[in-house]
């Protein structure tokens, strides 16, 4: 369970990182609209990345539940 919130904070902070960047993107094409639109669509799959590996975690639990095999905490 440990590794799997070192990967989540991990996670977390790539996220981070990647909306900053793309901020700066956007900001700095702020005049040209072929930037913009580079920045808007990296944005927009970050935030896809984001959702997408959150909800595995739920899934993986409902995984182990309908199962009952523990995927999560395989020696426990």
């Amino acid at each position: 369970m440990e590794m799997l919130e070192n990967l989540l904070m991990a996670k977390r902070q790539i996220f981070k990182g990647l909306i900053f960047g793309f901020g700066i993107i956007k900001s700095a094409g702020s005049g040209d609209a072929q930037s913009l639109e580079k920045g808007s669509k990296a944005l927009t799959f970050a935030i896809l990345g984001f959702v997408l590996i959150f909800s595995s975690f739920f899934i993986i639990q409902l995984i182990e539940t309908i199962t009952g095999i523990n995927i999560l905490k395989p020696g426990v």
